[in-house]
């Protein structure tokens, strides 16, 4: 072989090589990047193929209730329901033609035990011949997610409570709902309804959150400029850059401080504080709450949004400041807020799945993760007390309980001329064990009128 052939011999074995590398880097990619979203895809059919013969395992309530099951008829499985529309959002559905929602979607792996590989955990099927996936027990009472429902009925909105010591949920409903039994006929009809009840507003809703912001334009205030006694006259009115902000109704104050402004909900002085504050001292405490952030949860989440380049201006800052402008919260987000004020400043992951269930029959009990602090013991003991007096003499008298219950109002304006009617409180005051949000969609009326007798009914059937 002359040198000529040597170098065309070199350089063919050179360019399959190359080739055979870059087979093999891609292929590795794949399978360790590309391969995973491809697997799990609602298009993937490989996934029906498997779902047949897979036991889905069962999901139950707090107190043991099968709320889902899987039912073999010839070797091929089929998922039925105990609460086809009550936990139409939460626990969504597990359908061959439409996919999967809630958790039936994202504690897939954990239900059919298939957390590992697809390669290994065929390998181990075929041996065993087990099919069974695990069950999850979820942190919600099922009496009081009808309760919520009930309380909810004939409107649009949502109500979330949790346990603010521990994260847990313990009822979640957004309305209007669907009945998962019937989804493959009515599937056409829920997707064009304007109504939008696929849409679990509790987590993935968007509202501007009025009145209830100022629980952490509070936290901003007293953080920076603690200055909770300065006095201000309110007089109904109060102009920031050239817009005139108003109290409802235009109803004056006289002189007032931070708390009484709090209970009465005072818009004209958390305007005013504006003034003394920067964006960035809303936006960091809008962040502790998961404005802007992925909020880690078991279902699919909304981001709410309070950028810094939202807020071009003064007047843009004072709308800020009571809920309003360019802030959008989803009812998960205040509800943050609220159980960190009722957990002395600290914030706990919220969750709904309380224990894995393996076929076996053993359990992995899932922790309380705490996941940030909000601010301090004081200042959260400080507005624990204005919450308290919102209730006892202010807006949200019609939240109260004989555990004691404190709270805050929020009626949002909206580009419709219709309002959100909005309540967030916690009870009991002295010793909280729940933390409850109510968001009512358009409802036209007040947080105090609409949104805080919900709320004091979910707190009395939670405590009683």
């Amino acid at each position: 072989m002359n040198q000529n052939e040597k170098k065309k011999t070199l350089m063919v074995l050179g360019v399959m090589s190359a080739m055979l590398l870059s087979l093999v880097v891609y292929l590795t990619y794949f399978q360790m990047f590309s391969g995973p979203k491809i697997e799990k895809s609602a298009l993937n059919k490989r996934n029906y193929i498997a779902d047949d013969t897979i036991k889905r395992g069962d999901i139950v309530d707090r107190n043991g209730y099968v709320l889902a099951s899987s039912v073999e008829n010839n070797g091929i499985y089929t998922r039925t329901y105990s609460e086809p529309r009550l936990y139409s959002h939460v626990i969504g559905y597990f359908n061959k033609q439409y996919g999967k929602s809630g958790l039936e979607l994202t504690q897939n792996d954990v239900l059919t035990n298939t957390m590992s590989s697809s390669t290994i955990t065929a390998i181990k099927r075929l041996i065993s011949g087990d099919s069974s996936g695990n069950s999850i027990k979820l942190t919600i009472d099922t009496e009081l997610q009808r309760k919520a429902r009930e309380l909810l009925s004939g409107q649009k909105g949502a109500v979330v409570a949790l346990d603010p010591r521990t994260g847990e949920i313990l009822c979640m409903v957004s309305l209007p709902d669907f009945d998962v039994s019937t989804l493959t006929e009515q599937w056409e009809t829920l997707n064009s309804s304007q109504d939008s009840p696929l849409l679990n507003r509790a987590t993935q809703g968007l509202y501007a959150p009025g009145s209830t912001f100022k629980i952490l334009s509070t936290i901003a205030q007293l953080e920076t400029l603690n200055n909770e006694e300065e006095v201000f006259e309110c007089t109904g009115h109060y102009t920031v850059g050239g817009y005139d902000f108003s109290d409802y109704g235009g109803r004056s104050h006289g002189n007032i401080n931070l708390e009484k402004a709090f209970a009465l909900s005072c818009n004209t002085y958390f305007a005013r504080m504006s003034e003394k504050l920067s964006k960035a001292n809303y936006v960091n405490v809008g962040e502790k709450v998961y404005f802007n952030k992925d909020l880690p949860f078991d279902l699919p989440m909304s981001t709410g949004r309070l950028r810094l380049s939202d807020i071009t201006d003064k007047t843009a800052l004072a709308s800020t400041a009571i809920g309003q402008g360019s802030v959008l919260s989803n009812p998960l987000n205040m509800l943050m807020a609220t159980s960190a004020i009722a957990n002395n400043g600290e914030l706990m992951k919220p969750y709904l799945v309380k224990e894995v269930v393996s076929p076996n029959g053993s359990t992995t009990e899932i922790q309380p993760k705490k996941i940030g602090d909000v601010t301090s013991h004081e200042i959260s003991k400080k507005i624990s007390a204005m919450m308290r007096r919102a209730v006892t003499s202010g807006t949200g008298t019609q939240a109260e309980t004989s555990e004691g219950v404190a709270g805050k109002t929020g009626t949002a304006e909206t580009s419709t001329g219709s309002t959100h009617a909005w309540f967030t409180g916690f009870a009991p005051y002295d010793n909280p064990k729940i933390a409850v949000t109510v968001i009512l969609e358009n409802n036209g009326s007040t947080g105090g009128s609409a949104a805080a007798p919900i709320a004091r009914e979910i707190i009395r059937r939670a405590l009683n």
